[in-house]
């Protein structure tokens, strides 16, 4: 008989530890549960800009393989060299200025107001045969990185015509673009008014 009751006793015992381990589990789900419905609330309802001090821009950058420094700060750069080329990005309070830069030549993409915009390309006396210590002026189409129209050499009046430099250009504003899209910024109202105005 007492064997019995022992039984009993200790059946009796399980059910209420697996019961109170149910209990347990609910408890914990049930909190779960509530912190996610309140985490995807809040998030939709109260969406948090995370492209603080062009964070976004900075990411990409140095994806790319920039190192960047004092990015958020007017006169901030992102710099990159492979020993053969070098790229520098400087982010100004109303525009940039994007330098590639070569023994053979250096390129400078430059927006910084309505009045201060450019496109030079300068060859130093390594570039190719015919092409030696140049200083072009370039013009584009419907703004800086829309897509190259054509270079003057400042002092000969000549066009080049180098598919080997005028690629170099293209490329440039090929990527200019690609790191604006990616900067977390509106591009029209950079290249049209001069501002970073973060998308929305």
């Amino acid at each position: 008989m007492a064997k019995d009751t022992n039984k009993v006793s200790n059946m009796y015992g399980r059910a209420r530890r697996i019961e109170f381990a149910e209990k347990c589990v609910y408890i914990v789900v049930g909190i779960l549960a509530v912190f996610l419905v309140f985490y995807f609330i809040s998030h939709t309802f109260n969406k948090v800009d995370e492209n603080v001090n062009f964070a976004y821009l900075k990411k990409y950058m140095e994806q790319k393989g920039y190192t960047c420094s004092l990015l958020h700060l007017p006169g901030g750069k992102c710099s990159s060299s492979n020993g053969i080329k070098g790229y520098t990005f400087i982010r100004y309070e109303n525009g940039f200025e994007y330098i590639v830069k070569t023994k053979a030549y250096s390129l400078t993409i430059r927006l910084v107001s309505k009045d201060d915009n450019s496109i030079k390309f300068k060859t130093t006396t390594d570039a190719i045969a015919g092409y030696k210590a140049k200083e072009y002026s370039c013009t584009y189409k419907d703004n800086i990185i829309g897509g190259l129209d054509k270079c003057i050499e400042i002092n000969e009046n000549t066009e080049l015509d180098l598919g080997a430099y005028t690629g170099v250009i293209e490329q440039a504003m090929y990527d200019l673009n690609e790191l604006i899209d990616a900067s977390g910024y509106n591009k029209n109202k950079l290249l049209e008014d001069n501002e970073w105005v973060r998308k929305k």
